[in-house]
């Protein structure tokens, strides 16, 4: 009767709470010995368990009878809920089928196939950590390992994509003491024009890294938030001046050309731009905005100027 429900189950979730979900909806897991042998039997895969290993794991305060009791009960409980056919129970040991959806094994396969595409499944499968509910200490160590995978495929990804703001954005809630991505998060919110929400990004990290190590950020984190205050102090020294000077409007197909040439630039490939116009068109200002977007992003700006022969300035 039992192995009955055995083609009801449709997936076992422990990324983040643990849940078996079944063609009609959830199946309930009531018991805490059933989900405690569930989640040991899962990190183990499907390599069996030796009974004597279980009872140890799972009851080391208990005896040996009391150990064995409490194990048979578990597993009646939990082949009740998976389906005879879920459990290959021998003699002496225990293991999960090889075939279940379980989604901490479709995690640890897509992290060992290192692509992006698998990386990026790694990163999507996982919703939290390795459940939560257990607090044996047994389950720390894979739990553990989960959540540095997990990281390593967040720092991997965000090197092979154009935009890994959302990707450093959910490195930092993970680990909010990683400053290296902290400034990787400060740095694209500051290209982005977004320089008041890099800002409040390092003082959140000034702030955890006092509260939790007592210490402060590293010098290049800390002259990147420098570089950043000193532009917007520009920026509100250009609106208190606006009368004097306007604000710089239109153009804003060639900005945005030239502001991606100078991302090109820092990334080694150098090259020259040269604007072309009648007097009065705007390409000052046009290169002034270029040399202050370079000079908030840490270049040293140089001008020269040179007229014709025998020609009247403009």
């Amino acid at each position: 009767m039992v192995g009955k429900t055995a083609p009801l189950i449709q997936a076992i979730y422990t990324l983040g709470t643990l849940r078996i979900v079944g063609d009609a909806g959830q199946i309930p897991l009531r018991s805490e010995d059933a989900r405690r042998l569930l989640v040991c039997l899962i990190v183990a895969r499907s390599s069996p368990l030796q009974r004597a290993h279980l009872i140890d794991q799972l009851w080391p305060d208990h005896a040996p009878d009391a150990g064995r009791r409490r194990l048979r009960d578990a597993l009646y409980r939990l082949r009740h809920a998976l389906g005879a056919a879920a459990i290959q129970v021998e003699a002496n040991a225990i293991r999960l089928q090889a075939d279940l959806v379980i989604d901490y094994w479709a995690f640890c396969d897509k992290i060992a196939g290192r692509a992006s595409a698998d990386l990026q499944a790694a990163v999507d499968l996982y919703r939290g950590e390795l459940a939560p509910e257990i607090v044996d200490e047994w389950i720390v160590p894979s739990r553990a390992a989960a959540r540095e995978q997990l990281l390593r495929a967040l720092e991997q990804l965000a090197d092979q994509i154009a935009d890994p703001l959302p990707l450093l954005r959910r490195l930092t809630a993970e680990e909010p003491l990683h400053e290296p991505a902290c400034r990787r998060l400060i740095e694209c919110l500051a290209r982005a024009g977004r320089p008041v929400d890099a800002l409040a990004e390092y003082e959140r990290l000034e702030q955890t890294l006092a509260a939790e190590l007592g210490i402060i950020p590293e010098e290049a984190t800390r002259r990147l938030a420098e570089r950043l205050r000193a532009e917007l102090e520009r920026s509100r020294r250009h609106e208190q001046q606006r009368y004097l000077h306007p604000p710089f409007v239109g153009r804003i197909h060639e900005r945005s050309l030239l502001l991606a040439r100078l991302e090109t630039a820092r990334a080694g490939r150098g090259g020259l731009i040269l604007l072309l116009g009648a007097a009065g068109v705007g390409k000052t200002r046009l290169a002034e905005e270029l040399a202050a977007g370079a000079q908030w992003r840490g270049w040293h700006v140089a001008w020269g100027r040179a007229e014709e022969i025998d020609r009247p300035p403009p």
